[in-house]
């Protein structure tokens, strides 16, 4: 179990590398578009758990800054040169 979860983290890891720029771009046109949808909800049982999911988010989850995800770019590089990674193949193959 372990494994597959270092398995996974390294194949996130390079994944935040690949799209990071295309991310960062991205995420501003993305909330806008979000915040118009959900300004056009008329759902209250849909608003409430849109409530409780950001609140349960943003218990859970620490904002990573830009040093931090550079070291973690950094050692995903690192461990691809090293050849310590998984292909997409491989890893479906499993499950």
């Amino acid at each position: 179990m372990k494994i597959k979860l270092i398995i996974f983290v390294n194949c996130i890891k390079n994944s935040i590398f690949v799209l990071r720029n295309k991310l960062i771009m991205d995420i501003q046109t993305r909330k806008i578009e979000f915040i118009q949808e959900f300004l056009k909800l008329q759902s209250e049982e849909l608003i409430l758990l849109f409530e409780q999911l950001l609140k349960i988010t943003r218990d859970k989850i620490k904002p990573m800054d830009i040093s931090e995800l550079n070291a973690r770019i950094d050692i995903s590089e690192n461990d691809f040169k090293n050849n310590r990674y998984k292909t997409t193949e491989e890893i479906l193959s499993k499950y």
